[in-house]
């Protein structure tokens, strides 16, 4: 048991549906909750997709935890995407270049990042080429305007997962939309998002997905 009481009741919630599915009433009686304390917790844990109701009542794991690293990192850049109401990408640094792995535009009009398997020279600059030459993975916010195309802006945080995979989180936007300050403006979804990708990414099958992507965009001339 930790001091922070409603998280011990939420794991102890979870460890019970893990093993299988249980009502409010049934979860109330195995942690000794009141009802309306359990009621209370299932429906935040629901709100979150950590638990999800059945047809007959009973809640189980939910997709918070059943989403396969694929599903999870780009659900982890539609999150961010849905914050910042701009286009998001994850970049990986290899030798010279970054390359792009997975994108989610923006629902706006205009559309300015690059697609999955682009790649760009680090030293053509832009704040994810920042990102992934720094060693403040997770910790900083690189901010760039019109580094490599006129009337764009981006910021972008780096995300470090081993010595091998060396990648940078970034949000594209247009200067008419670009916050007063970009860093203070995107630091905590930035730094959420990299916390996000990291559980999910970590030794995960995606990493070979994503090696692919590498491999056949080094190899284009």
């Amino acid at each position: 048991m930790t001091t922070v009481g409603v998280l011990d009741k939420c794991v102890a919630i979870l460890d019970l549906v893990r093993v299988k599915p249980l009502t409010a009433t049934e979860v109330s009686a195995h942690t000794r909750m009141s009802m309306s304390t359990a009621h209370r917790l299932l429906q935040s844990l629901e709100h979150h997709n950590m638990v999800a109701r059945g047809e007959a009542g009973a809640y189980g794991l939910g997709s918070f935890f059943v989403l396969n690293s694929d599903d999870a990192a780009r659900e982890a850049l539609r999150q961010l995407r849905d914050a910042t109401e701009e286009s998001v990408q994850l970049w990986v640094r290899r030798g010279p270049w970054r390359v792009c792995l997975l994108n989610v535009d923006a629902e706006n009009e205009l559309r300015i990042s690059k697609s999955v398997g682009s790649k760009i020279l680090l030293t053509d600059g832009g704040s994810a080429a920042d990102a992934l030459r720094s060693n403040n993975a997770g910790t900083r916010v690189f901010s760039s305007v019109q580094a490599r195309t006129a009337g764009v802006g981006s910021s972008s945080v780096a995300l470090q997962l081993n010595k091998s995979w060396s990648m940078a989180v970034c949000v594209s936007y247009p200067l008419a939309r670009a916050p007063v300050s970009p860093q203070q403006e995107f630091k905590q979804v930035l730094t959420e998002t990299v916390a996000r990708l990291k559980f999910a990414l970590d030794d995960s099958e995606q990493l070979t997905k994503f090696e692919r992507i590498i491999s056949d965009s080094l190899a284009q001339s």
